[in-house]
C-alpha cells in the first residue's frame, strides 16, 4: 500500500576513485579510522562541499614537491592536512567505501609531527609549530 510504505533511503552513488585539489587553509572536513581514514562529516561551510562526501576513503594525500602519504589513518591525514595547510597545488585521492583497491601504506615515520602515538604528535607538533612560528607570515609556493 503506498499510504503506508515508508520511503527507502537515499542511496549516495560513490565514484570509485576521485581525485580532488586541495585549496589552501581549513577544508571543513572531519574524519574518522584507525586503520583507513575516510571523511565523517562535510561540514556545512566546507570548501569540499559537493566535492567529495561522508564515508569516501582517502587513498593519497600528494603534496608538491614530491611528498605522497597513503594508507593513513585519521589522525595521519588530519596531521598531513594541518601541517600543509598553506601550501597550494595539493591533491587526495578518495575512493568509494565499497573499493577496497586501497593503496600500500606510505608514512614517514621520521617525521614526528606524523608518526607515533597522539602523545607523540602532540608533544612535536608543539616542538614543530614553535619551529615554525617564526615563519607564519610566509606563504609557501611551489
Amino acid at each position: 500500500n503506498a499510504k503506508t510504505s515508508q520511503p527507502s533511503n537515499p542511496q549516495v552513488l560513490y565514484p570509485m576513485e576521485k581525485t580532488v585539489t586541495i585549496s589552501t587553509g581549513k577544508l571543513g572536513l572531519s574524519f574518522k579510522g584507525r586503520n583507513i581514514a575516510r571523511i565523517s562529516r562535510v561540514h556545512d561551510d566546507s570548501k569540499m562541499k559537493g566535492i567529495c562526501y561522508k564515508n569516501m576513503l582517502v587513498d593519497s594525500i600528494t603534496v608538491p614537491g614530491g611528498s605522497t602519504f597513503s594508507g593513513m589513518t585519521a589522525k595521519e591525514a588530519a596531521r598531513i592536512l594541518i601541517d600543509t595547510k598553506n601550501v597550494g597545488g595539493r591533491t587526495m585521492t578518495l575512493k568509494s567505501p565499497e573499493n577496497s583497491d586501497i593503496s600500500v601504506r606510505n608514512i614517514s615515520t621520521d617525521d614526528a609531527s606524523i608518526g607515533g602515538s597522539s602523545q607523540n604528535m602532540s608533544d612535536a607538533f608543539s616542538t614543530y609549530s614553535g619551529a615554525t612560528g617564526a615563519t607564519s607570515g610566509m606563504s609557501v609556493r611551489m
